[in-house]
């Protein structure tokens, strides 16, 4: 069955079809999850998740043509909700964790590595969340900038400018500590619903 023909099926609510096109995404939704979650087991469970409020609410995809990108905003808004939930029931334990992936550096014979994906991470917190999402789509999940204008629904120069400003914090963040951060363009993005916004709604 052709790639258009299955997700036409799947939109259909043919079972078997919508088991095969997930199958066949599955690397790249895990792909998605895991550059927001970093975390293995949270990023299969955010998957799984995905899978379940796409199958109950795949009747309401207008065209086979979005299916794709309807599901993707399905798993971003779920790994959303799980950071959220993460920061709330467990802040402590991620501070620990990000303290004792410093401490065990030097017995880690990548520790370079490591500290630079972990110096990553905390700039990437530190940026307004809508670049924050432009970011970890771009570099995290190797889609293009057309693919994310049309992910959040948004012009392609919009997502270059969003990009653009991302990159000019990151490298911002390097000369400021941490906590005492300044905002280039005055804007600041905090709270569940206001990560919400980074995703166009349906």
């Amino acid at each position: 069955m052709e790639a258009q023909d299955q997700t036409a099926a799947a939109v259909a609510k043919d079972e078997q079809a919508f088991a095969q096109w997930m199958e066949a995404e599955s690397r790249r939704l895990y792909g998605i999850a895991y550059a927001y979650l970093h975390h293995e087991a949270d990023a299969l469970e955010a998957v799984q998740e995905t899978v379940s409020r796409a199958w109950s609410k795949r009747g309401s995809v207008r065209s086979p043509e979005y299916f794709t990108t309807w599901v993707t905003k399905i798993l971003i808004r779920v790994c959303i909700d799980a950071l959220h939930q993460r920061k709330r029931a467990a802040g402590l334990t991620m501070r620990q964790k990000a303290s004792g992936q410093i401490l065990s550096r030097s017995a880690s014979p990548s520790s370079e590595e490591s500290d630079l994906k972990l110096d990553v991470r905390r700039a990437l917190e530190q940026l307004d969340t809508k670049y924050r999402h432009i970011v970890t789509l771009k570099y995290f999940c190797d889609m293009t900038i057309q693919d994310i204008a049309k992910l959040l629904r948004k012009p392609d120069g919009t997502i270059k400018t969003w990009l653009n400003k991302a990159l000019k914090q990151l490298r911002n963040s390097r000369h400021l500590e941490a906590g005492g951060e300044e905002r280039g363009d005055g804007e600041a993005y905090t709270g569940a619903e206001d990560d919400r916004r980074g995703v166009a709604q349906d």
